[in-house]
């Protein structure tokens, strides 16, 4: 890993701070993810200004903008694997096709059991529960699971993988 890409989003802050002398006041307008500067409005024409304001601040600071880059104002846009829009930020279509497609393989071994157990645990912020404690009960079965020599995917199991799925 480049250590550039990990020092790039801490000098821009930096610099962006120096720009603005009210401490902050360029984070009510951008958001920063790694190499990505994201602007964001009310309004179409307030965040067409802060575009530019961003254009500018950027060459000011010696940060060229890609031309492959998009720099025109969107109602919603795909960062990092998320789409980001005026409701908040989810999973691309993308990213959640990709999510249904490898949560839909029923595991063949502990590790692989192991390996999905991981996938939800990790991606649980693309499901919607009614309930807190609902993902903890769906998951149970496939907690047991994991820990059975020789393994064995039950019944109980199967209604818990779809069950989570439909969840998505």
């Amino acid at each position: 890993l480049n250590l550039s890409a990990l020092y790039f989003p801490f000098a821009l802050k930096l610099q962006l701070d120096h720009l603005y002398p009210i401490k902050g006041f360029w984070r009510r307008m951008f958001s920063v993810y790694l190499d990505d500067v994201v602007g964001h409005g009310k309004t179409k024409n307030q965040a067409e200004g802060r575009c530019r304001i961003l254009l500018s601040a950027l060459r000011a600071i010696d940060k060229p903008v890609s031309d492959k880059e998009p720099t025109v104002v969107c109602q919603s846009l795909d960062c990092l694997g998320l789409t980001l829009s005026d409701k908040g930020w989810s999973l691309s279509e993308a990213n959640v096709k990709k999510l249904q497609s490898a949560l839909a393989t029923k595991p063949k071994s502990n590790k692989q059991l192991r390996s999905l157990v991981g996938v939800y645990n990790y991606g649980v912020t693309a499901f919607s529960f009614s309930e807190a404690n609902e993902f903890s009960s769906l998951m149970a079965p496939l907690h047991d699971a994991v820990n059975v020599s020789p393994f064995k995917w039950t019944d109980e199991c199967e209604k818990a993988q779809q069950r989570l799925l439909s969840h998505l």
